[in-house]
């Protein structure tokens, strides 16, 4: 007997209920976090002797491997809902004290540094609780095409986010530029609040058979896929 396969659905996962926003949302996201790392702040920290050096020291924290893991840790003992609104707050703190600091001729270099650190910190939080919530809207057989999608959206978020940047300092100017930035966070946070997926509805049953969580499962499989390459090379 032969059975026909099933016919290829382009951008399946968007199909399923509640993926459509928050691909948007994460897209609209990212595009908002490109300004506070680019235009807007690059030109805030011009009067700086080394504005390359502020930015380096800044993000050094959010890049040791051990703060990553911590932050994977926890997104799997708490909501991802929760520790992503968590990741907007900071967002969205980062870009008001940017705005208020700019605004009264205030910032100096400590400020730039400990602001551009919070802004990594607040990545940390929303980064991984993000693929975590994946997990929760769309089902086994879309979860191929919900993460190709969410990257996709990440990318395009970082090609359009310096030209937003550069649109609202040209228009707004710097100040005013970075407090409107903030309000772009805002959709998905609201959206958050309310959307029926993370710990409050049943997990994916891969979650449930595995008792060490999410993010330690995918760190075993990627340490095994390491041994495998490993041994053939």
């Amino acid at each position: 007997m032969s059975t026909s396969a099933q016919p290829h659905v382009a951008f399946a996962a968007l199909r399923q209920p509640g993926y459509g926003m928050f691909f948007l949302g994460n897209a609209i996201v990212m595009m908002a976090t490109m300004p506070n790392t680019s235009s807007l702040t690059s030109r805030s920290t011009t009067p700086f002797t080394d504005r390359h050096s502020v930015h380096r020291r800044a993000r050094a924290l959010a890049a040791i491997p051990a703060v990553r893991k911590l932050f994977g840790a926890l997104t799997d003992r708490f909501d991802p809902r929760r520790m992503i609104q968590i990741g907007l707050v900071l967002f969205m703190t980062c870009s008001i004290t940017w705005g208020v600091l700019l605004h009264f001729g205030h910032l100096q270099v400590w400020h730039a540094v400990a602001l551009l650190t919070l802004h990594g910190i607040a990545g940390v939080f929303w980064t991984p609780a993000a693929q975590v919530l994946i997990q929760y809207i769309v089902r086994p057989q879309y979860l191929q095409s919900a993460v190709r999608l969410a990257a996709t959206g990440r990318f395009l978020g970082m090609l359009t986010g310096p030209v937003i940047g550069n649109v609202l300092l040209l228009t707004l100017g710097s100040s005013t530029g970075i407090l409107f930035n903030a309000l772009i966070y805002l959709p998905l946070l609201v959206w958050l609040w309310r959307a029926p997926y993370g710990r409050a509805s049943s997990p994916p049953a891969w979650h449930r058979a595995r008792p060490y969580g999410v993010c330690a499962t995918c760190s075993r499989h990627c340490r095994s896929c390491d041994g495998i390459r490993r041994s053939c090379a």
